[in-house]
């Protein structure tokens, strides 16, 4: 999961790239064409604000997405050892059986003895 969140990061980066190439020609321009490119160059400068914010609300969500994969990552551990502490206590509770089952055969040995002796 984390190496297709790598790779889409990396879109997101070469995308990020894109609009600053984007917003630096749009102030060349503004800048080419004074006066009247001074409002183009507001729009520029608040398209740069923007790109920017997205830029680091990616990494944000990135890096949750990222501990989102690792707490799923430790939920998993704990459930297989959960499963196996599961398997030991059946494990244990079979033991049990059995040995209450031949204390059981043995009191009723002993009582059979104790018939006949």
């Amino acid at each position: 999961m984390i190496c297709s969140l790598q790779g889409s990061q990396l879109y997101k980066n070469f995308y990020y790239g894109q609009v600053k190439n984007f917003i630096l020609s749009a102030a060349i321009e503004s800048a080419r064409a004074g006066e009247h490119g001074k409002g183009f160059n507001v729009v520029s400068t608040e398209i740069r604000k923007l790109a920017s914010q997205s830029k680091e609300s990616t990494r944000i969500i990135n890096d949750i997405v990222i501990n989102i994969n690792q707490s799923i990552n430790t939920i998993i551990g704990a459930v297989n050892e959960s499963a196996s502490e599961s398997e030991e206590q059946a494990a244990i509770e079979e033991i049990s059986a059995t040995i209450e089952s031949i204390n059981a055969n043995l009191k009723r040995l002993n009582e059979f003895i104790e018939r006949f002796v």
